[in-house]
């Protein structure tokens, strides 16, 4: 949500900065469009994931980020749902932030 993406935002400056302000600004560009999705990452991913079903002729390779590695398990199970051949998971990690790109394929 928008108020999920502020909080973060000042989370991350109060890290920074060792000052919570109440005023902290997205830490990153885009518009509510862009940034908000009914249910979060998880239900986004979920719903690439089932779309990427009706291309699967026409694409060797689906990617996602995943910034929140809780959210792997049902995507695991979605993958399972929509009959993958292979997927995997690609860790990434800098400083203390861990994000991973999720790839499958048909």
């Amino acid at each position: 949500t928008a108020e999920d993406a502020r909080k973060s935002s000042a989370r991350k400056v109060s890290n920074l900065t060792r000052k919570y302000t109440e005023k902290a600004t997205l830490n990153f560009s885009g518009n509510t469009a862009e940034l908000v999705y009914p249910g979060g990452e998880y239900n986004f991913i979920n719903s690439m994931i089932y779309d990427s079903k009706a291309y699967a002729k026409n694409v060797r390779w689906f990617t996602s980020l995943v910034s929140k590695g809780e959210n792997l398990f049902g995507l695991y199970t979605q993958l399972g749902k929509v009959e993958v051949a292979e997927h995997k998971v690609i860790e990434m990690g800098t400083g203390n932030k861990v994000t991973r790109i999720l790839a499958w394929r048909f």
